[in-house]
């Protein structure tokens, strides 16, 4: 295959970019911040391709279209916002993400929360992430889905029909998995093609590798 004809896609959480109200309303956009976004900018930029996330905004409508539309113009890339819910980002993000897998990933299950509500929305979450990957992106794509918030969109996107998807996120022991029954079950921890820790270095490096770009000088460590 000829890398060089495929788009990267990057999904994660949010969207590389942080938006706020101005003064007469109007959408302000800045640039986002944080070693993901360091790394992985310059090879959209490079390669042309898509930041899939959730805008930090349940606002919607034409103005933010807009705003997004010029902001894909300045970046060079494209950028496809994910609409969710005020209860969806609580569920999903600071209930199963930050009261169940963080504490699990960082050995501290003494920590976790386990609500059924927030597993379901996990799931549902990741759904919309799917549909919208699915509907910006061709079999032709690298389609690079980010860190733990996300574990399930590999399988969804498998329904679809789609494949050839890297999910880079932390991999922790078989005793930690055991803990979480419902992740046990559905297996998006064990359905990843790159089940390894992605600092924003490994992040570049493992891109720079699928993309047949010059590697990084600095050395990658395979986390333990």
């Amino acid at each position: 295959m000829n890398t060089r004809s495929q788009r990267l896609i990057v999904v994660s959480n949010r969207l590389p970019v942080a938006l706020g109200r101005q003064g007469d309303g109007t959408w302000k956009i800045r640039p986002g911040s944080g070693g993901l976004v360091t790394a992985l900018l310059p090879l959209l930029r490079d390669r042309g391709g898509t930041w899939i996330g959730w805008p930090g905004t349940g606002e919607g409508g034409g103005d933010l279209d807009a705003a997004l539309a010029q902001a894909t113009h300045d970046a060079g890339y494209a950028l496809k916002p994910v609409a969710l819910t005020s209860e969806e980002v609580h569920n999903f993000y600071l209930g199963f993400s930050n009261e169940i897998v963080w504490p699990l990933f960082h050995d501290m299950h003494s920590l976790c929360n386990f609500r059924p509500e927030y597993w379901r929305t996990y799931l549902n979450v990741n759904r919309k992430y799917a549909d919208v990957v699915a509907a910006n992106s061709s079999g032709r794509d690298f389609v690079w889905v980010h860190d733990y918030h996300l574990m399930h969109v590999a399988s969804e996107l498998r329904r679809l029909g789609r494949s050839g998807t890297s999910n880079s996120r932390p991999a922790r022991p078989h005793r930690v998995r055991r803990s979480c029954g419902t992740m046990r079950t559905s297996g998006p921890l064990r359905r990843s093609r790159n089940p390894c820790h992605a600092p924003s270095r490994h992040s570049q490096h493992c891109c720079c590798y699928w993309f047949r770009l010059p590697p990084s000088p600095s050395p990658i460590r395979r986390a333990r």
